[in-house]
C-alpha cells in the first residue's frame, strides 16, 4: 500500500520496514546494497534490491539526481520477478522532510506515474515540511506518535485540506492584492509563498485558479487593453507550462513576478 508514515521514533521504523519487507521477500534480497555514481568517480551507498531502494535525502542537491535518474530508472525498469507475479517493487524514503519543495513534488510525481505496480512508503517525524500533496493523496499511517504531536497533526490536517480546499478563492484574493501593491522588489512572492502552494495541493482545478485569478485582472484593468493583452499572452504561455510540468509553484511565480512588473514598472 502507498502510505505515508508519521512516527516519532525514526530507530523502530527502520526496524518496523525491515520487518514488512522480511515477510514479503527474501532477507538475503532485503540485505543488498548498490552504489550510485555521479559528479566524476563519487559514490553514494543506497540500501537497494531488484525489488526495494531505500533512501535517506541529504538536503543537497543529490537528491535530485537521486530521485530524476536513480529512482526513476528503478521504477521504470521490469525484470521477471513481476513479470510472473503479483508482487510490487517498493520505494522507502526516510525522513520525507528533508527534500526540498521541488523534490518533493519530484518524488510525488513518481508514485503517481508508477504507483500501480510500485508501492511508495514516505516517512517522517516532522510534518511542517511535509508538502500537502502527500499529506492529501496517500494513506497515513501514525505509529508510536504522541498526543502532542498527534494533536498538531489532526489541527493541521483540518486546518489545510478542509478550510483552504473550501477557500481557495480568497487564498487567489490575496495573492491578487498583493501584487497590486508598488514595491521596488518583489516580497510578495515569498509572503504569499505559502499561499502558493496551497492552492496547488487543494485539488482545484488549474484552469479554475487561472481563469478566477484572470477575472480579477480583467476588472482592475479594463480601460486598458494593451496591458490586458499582455497579461493574457502570460496567462496562455503558464497555464499552458503548469500543465506539462511538475514544476507548478516555480511556474506560477514567475507568471506573477512578471505580471508585477508590467504593472509596475512598464509605463
Amino acid at each position: 500500500m502507498n502510505k505515508i508514515i508519521i512516527t516519532k521514533n525514526l530507530i523502530d521504523i527502520y526496524n518496523y520496514i525491515y520487518n514488512y519487507l522480511i515477510e514479503k521477500y527474501d532477507k538475503k534480497i532485503i540485505d543488498n546494497f548498490d552504489y550510485f555514481e555521479y559528479n566524476n568517480n563519487k559514490y553514494i551507498k543506497i540500501k537497494k534490491s531488484n525489488i526495494h531502494i531505500e533512501y535517506t535525502p541529504y538536503s543537497s542537491a543529490i537528491d535530485k539526481i537521486i530521485i530524476n535518474e536513480y529512482i526513476y530508472s528503478f521504477c521504470s525498469s521490469m525484470n521477471n520477478l513481476f513479470y510472473k507475479s503479483n508482487k510490487k517493487k517498493v520505494i522507502i524514503i526516510y525522513k520525507l522532510y528533508l527534500l526540498n519543495i521541488n523534490n518533493q513534488l519530484s518524488i510525488f510525481y513518481l508514485y503517481q506515474k508508477f504507483k500501480n505496480y510500485c508501492n511508495f512508503i514516505f516517512i517522517t517525524n516532522n510534518i511542517n515540511n511535509i508538502n500537502l500533496y502527500f499529506l492529501n493523496n496517500l494513506y497515513i499511517e501514525n505509529i508510536n506518535i504522541d498526543n502532542v504531536i498527534k494533536k498538531k497533526w489532526n489541527k493541521i490536517y483540518k486546518y489545510y485540506i478542509i478550510e483552504y480546499k473550501q477557500n481557495w478563492k480568497l487564498i487567489v484574493n490575496n495573492i491578487f492584492n498583493s501584487l497590486m501593491i508598488k514595491n521596488t522588489n518583489t516580497n510578495f512572492i515569498k509572503e504569499n509563498r505559502h499561499n502558493i502552494s496551497l492552492l496547488f495541493v487543494s485539488n482545484i482545478n488549474i484552469n479554475e485558479i487561472f481563469l478566477y485569478l484572470f477575472d480579477l485582472f480583467i476588472i482592475k484593468f479594463n480601460d486598458d487593453i494593451e496591458k490586458i493583452l499582455f497579461i493574457s499572452e502570460l496567462f496562455c504561455k503558464y497555464q499552458y507550462l503548469i500543465i506539462n510540468s511538475t514544476r507548478y509553484i516555480i511556474h506560477f511565480e514567475t507568471l506573477l513576478i512578471q505580471i508585477f512588473y508590467l504593472i509596475h514598472f512598464n509605463d
